[in-house]
């Protein structure tokens, strides 16, 4: 029974680290973009409360992510194929599992939403009346608690430092879709993607909109499981 292998590569980036100074300017740019357009999407009030939000997440992630850590490293050091290592250290190593992540946020996306406790936690997203890249910041920081069921077949392939680097690529390309000043773009890039124009349909509160949209990067997910709107 093993918990931990020192022989597994940890030298994937961490991206959060990175983006932070671009989640920074992306949200200069859309409130100077925002003005130009005079398109009042932002208030003060609610942006500190995102912001508080966001810097509450991150403070209990420390902690969140310890725990939900352990299960994931033990079915992978006691039982994953050695295929996932192969593949792992290819090229379209990276492009499976960006794939692969995304379907299971999709699942995970959605139980937060279907379920009733899932919804009770992830409703803090949805709690904003605004809709701009400093939402994409408020965060529910115990819903992990309640979603990394979902990525536990990840395990059974590859390690944990490839699963959170990938997990730091879909969440930084979400971050994109909250802006308010993008419209629709080209067909091919809507049909596949996830994108503002669909997320906005996401976060809609009229009755149709409801429970619609989950793909985190694609949305060709929810194309195949009937809550595309």
């Amino acid at each position: 029974m093993v918990w931990f292998d020192s022989k597994i590569p940890s030298h994937y980036p961490d991206l959060l680290t990175v983006a932070i100074p671009l989640f920074a300017v992306g949200i200069i740019v859309e409130i100077l973009v925002a003005n130009w357009k005079k398109k009042k999407i932002y208030r003060l009030s609610d942006s500190i409360t995102s912001l508080n939000h966001g810097a509450m997440d991150q403070l209990l992630t420390i902690f969140v992510k310890t725990a939900m850590i352990f299960p994931y490293t033990y079915i992978y050091y006691n039982y994953h194929f050695p295929i996932g290592e192969v593949i792992e250290r290819s090229i379209w190593g990276y492009l499976i599992v960006f794939v692969a992540y995304d379907f299971a946020y999709y699942w995970t996306h959605r139980f937060g939403h279907e379920n009733n406790m899932g919804w009770a936690i992830h409703v803090t997203h949805h709690s904003s009346e605004d809709f701009n890249l400093i939402t994409a910041l408020r965060q529910a920081s115990f819903q992990r608690f309640l979603t990394w069921p979902e990525f536990l077949p990840l395990a059974l392939f590859f390690s944990p430092q490839f699963s959170t680097f990938h997990s730091h690529v879909n969440l930084i390309y979400q971050f994109w879709t909250h802006t308010g000043v993008v419209g629709k773009l080209p067909f091919w890039i809507e049909y596949i993607f996830n994108t503002p124009s669909h997320h906005r349909v996401h976060h809609g509160s009229n009755k149709r909109y409801l429970d619609k949209n989950y793909g985190g990067v694609f949305i060709i997910w929810d194309k195949m499981f009937g809550t595309f709107e």
